[in-house]
């Protein structure tokens, strides 16, 4: 049987840190293990990348050692991911202020996931 494909988005990445929601750091892990564990193939994005060294350093450091032990594959952006981004922020269906939302997405979808996380 086919493994699902997840694009993991930087939220949930930092999900392991949220001190107000204990179900929030327990799922992220747990989708966390999966991945490590092949249950599922992970995927995040050099933005996700970028985004991950915006952190604070001890934020920074753990978040960078949990991607290497995890084994995402590391996905580019391309011209028809740019592409769609921008269409998704032009036509309204994501806000300007979110535009990285709509590149994490458009990622996702250009590079064929069955699912994006956030």
């Amino acid at each position: 049987m086919k493994k699902l494909r997840l694009y993991v988005d930087t939220s949930v990445l930092g999900g392991i840190f949220d001190t107000e929601d204990p179900r929030r750091v327990n799922s992220a892990g747990l989708l966390l293990r999966s991945i490590k564990d092949g249950i599922y193939e992970g995927f995040i994005s050099r933005l996700t990348i970028e985004e991950v060294f915006e952190a604070p350093e001890r934020i920074r450091q753990t978040l960078q050692a949990r991607i290497s032990e995890v084994g995402f594959g590391i996905l580019e952006e391309t011209v028809e991911s740019i592409s769609l981004a921008e269409a998704f922020v032009v036509n309204g269906a994501i806000p300007e202020k979110y535009r990285d939302n709509a590149r994490h997405i458009a990622i996702g979808v250009i590079h064929d996931l069955d699912y994006i996380v956030s």
